[in-house]
């Protein structure tokens, strides 16, 4: 017994010093999570708790997968990080969620704008196996993290408005993956028009993802349909938000909001041997970057250079232009007068920027059509819903901007252009399926040039031979120091009086790794003579290829030298032989 009491007592003298971990899955008012504790949910998916990012010594609350403990959806003093691991979580008799450091004061509480004036009954804080922190009375969200999002996207999850408190849920990046933090990039809706999601950085915008048309946001192009996940866009009165659910509730996704670049980067986890497959950004190619054409302008990723204006429209300043195509916009051939104006068709696209644009859900095409004719401010129209056939309508007042067209599931847009331009409407595509066929007649007819071009040159080198008897050297203009730039091709059955140095043996025809030069010295000895310019370069490069010999024929330059000087060498004088200049 004495030997019980004294265990008794050495126990209550050693408990003060020690922290115990606790796993719970919910919280009342009367409890609290210290750093070391954790809330899990009820199908151990997600965990609550106090963590570090990267190298940080900063602690953090946060939700973080139980499979992948570095993934962390969520974090709720990410402006307000704690210096040590004194920090304690409770929720106040009125639904308020708390954090409060070693010395009591108040490092980050949840938003009680939302909540009602009078104390609540009983107050709950519980994790769900969707990843949302929720604080619950009597059966009734008063509070959830899912109305504060970060840097990431998971299912279930809303991004976008509710009208009637006016809360706004939007992505912020982190800073890095050392501090979570807001960062440079945001990922939200914009409201003036039609909405749409814009990624921003900081205050420029970096990609837009154009309006909903029935099928999807019309440029995020990999929101089709698929076996991984559904997703749905609600715009009404009372609301408005993006939102996806998987098909399998097993299966985890998330979309994480990069703090490099800003684009959105989707997630899949597997298992726990592979973890999270990193699927394609869901905005890639060249022509999701906001207004890469500018004004009047559009982007085909099949097309090099992508961008081309608008049929009607010309580039604002074509020398601009033609140095970075898309530069500066392009503006209208000729001007509306709002009488006998007509439309251009567009098709297969995603529409143009719809700031301050105009939008009905209930009227027809045609009913569109009449309002866009009518106001003479009206420079194009289309469908605001692409699915059975079209309904509604949208209509733009201003230059249309980032534009770009699609694989599928595009809009038609009818563009506004004055009566003049009708009779010639070639849609951009058409402009470069017609200038690729003038470019292939080009390329033939070069082409054919170049061989006749080969013929004649092998007919001359023929007629060379005869005249060149002895020693030549051959001079090239332009010819950097790769090669020499003065060289002696000497037969192999003579040689000359004059003092010689051999620089190499080269073999039959060399092909030299540089522009377009190629040149035949079939079996001669390469020399370097006194009162000659010495040689930049004594052997040819590493990598100069050799093959068989095709023509007999010294000094042959096929593609493009500058200048060809061929001389004849006469003991201590040189003659010009031939001269061929601008030789191709």
């Amino acid at each position: 017994m004495a030997g019980f009491i004294l265990l008794l007592f050495g126990t209550l003298i050693w408990w003060p010093c020690v922290t115990l971990s606790v796993t719970v899955d919910s919280l009342n008012a009367t409890g609290s999570i210290r750093d070391g504790d954790t809330m899990v949910s009820a199908g151990a998916i997600f965990e609550l708790g106090f963590f570090s990012p990267g190298s940080s010594t900063k602690r953090y609350l946060g939700i973080w997968y139980t499979n992948s403990k570095t993934s962390v959806p969520w974090v709720a003093n990410r402006e307000t990080p704690l210096n040590d691991s004194s920090g304690v979580l409770h929720v106040t008799n009125q639904g308020v969620l708390v954090l409060v450091d070693g010395d009591g004061n108040n490092v980050w509480s949840s938003n009680a704008s939302r909540l009602p004036s009078s104390p609540v009954g009983r107050p709950v804080v519980q994790l769900l196996d969707s990843g949302n922190l929720v604080v619950i009375d009597s059966g009734n969200f008063i509070w959830q993290s899912f109305d504060y999002p970060c840097d990431t996207f998971i299912a279930g999850m809303k991004i976008g408005k509710d009208f009637r408190t006016g809360l706004d849920r939007y992505l912020s990046s982190w800073t890095n993956p050392n501090d979570p933090s807001p960062g440079m990039f945001t990922y939200r809706f914009e409201l003036s028009g039609f909405p749409e999601v814009m990624v921003r950085d900081n205050s420029t915008i970096r990609f837009r993802s154009g309006p909903y048309n029935g099928v999807r946001l019309s440029g995020m192009l990999e929101m089709k349909e698929n076996p991984i996940y559904t997703y749905d866009f609600v715009f009404n009165e009372q609301d408005l938000y993006l939102t996806f659910t998987a098909r399998n509730s097993s299966t985890l996704l998330r979309g994480v909001l990069s703090s490099e670049d800003g684009s959105i980067i989707p997630f899949t986890w597997i298992d726990p041997n592979r973890g999270w497959i990193q699927n394609l950004p869901l905005y890639i190619d060249n022509c999701d970057r906001y207004a890469l054409c500018g004004a009047n302008g559009i982007c085909d990723n099949n097309r090099s250079p992508v961008c081309s204006c608008l049929s009607g429209f010309s580039p604002n300043n074509p020398k601009e232009w033609d140095a970075v195509p898309g530069s500066g916009g392009c503006r209208r051939n000729t001007q509306l007068n709002c009488s006998g104006d007509g439309y251009i068709t567009v098709s297969n696209v995603k529409v143009p920027e719809t700031k301050h644009s105009w939008f009905n859900y209930s009227i027809n095409l045609q009913e569109c059509k009449d309002m866009c004719s009518s106001d003479c401010g009206c420079t194009a129209y289309a469908n605001l819903d692409i699915t059975n056939g079209g309904s509604g309508c949208l209509l733009w007042f201003t230059d249309l901007n980032d534009m770009r067209y699609i694989t599928d599931s595009g809009h038609d847009i009818y563009v506004k252009v004055a009566a003049s331009e009708l009779a010639q409407n070639k849609s951009p595509r058409r402009v470069a399926k017609a200038n690729n066929r003038t470019r292939i007649v080009a390329i033939t007819s070069a082409l054919s040039a170049g061989v006749l071009i080969a013929v004649l040159t092998v007919v001359l080198c023929l007629r060379w031979k005869k005249k060149l008897k002895g020693e030549a050297i051959v001079s090239f203009s332009g010819v950097n120091d790769v090669i020499t730039k003065e060289l002696l091709f000497f037969f192999p059955n003579r040689t000359p009086e004059e003092s010689e140095t051999e620089v190499s043996l080269l073999a039959t025809h060399t092909i030299v790794p540089f522009d377009t030069f190629l040149y035949q010295i079939p079996r001669y000895r390469l020399f370097e003579f006194p009162g000659l310019k010495n040689p930049s370069s004594k052997v040819p490069p590493a990598d100069t290829r050799v093959s068989p010999s095709l023509m007999d024929c010294p000094g042959l330059i096929v593609f493009s030298a500058k200048v060809l000087v061929v001389k004849k060498i006469n003991k201590h004088r040189t003659s010009t032989i031939n001269k061929a200049s601008n030789f191709h």
